[in-house]
């Protein structure tokens, strides 16, 4: 696992905390989806670079996907 990946992971893991935190009596699949649906809107807030796609444009895409998959498996 790369560096980028242990990343993505970490604040996967820390979105369905903080939203678990919470304590709104949602499902683990509702916290992943709330979770997913956090990252994506972060993401849209990251600027694009003229000519670059931002780094963390990635990490995001990493998160995103990462978070799809924890839905798609829970």
């Amino acid at each position: 696992m790369d560096a980028e990946f242990k990343k993505a992971v970490v604040i996967a893991d820390q979105l369905e905390t903080e939203i678990s935190d919470m304590d709104l009596g949602l499902t683990y699949i509702e916290i992943a989806k709330m979770s997913e649906f956090t990252a994506l809107k972060i993401r849209e807030q990251i600027p694009m670079y003229t000519g670059n796609i931002n780094p963390k444009w990635k990490l995001y895409d990493n998160v995103v996907a990462l978070l799809k998959g924890r839905v798609n498996d829970g």
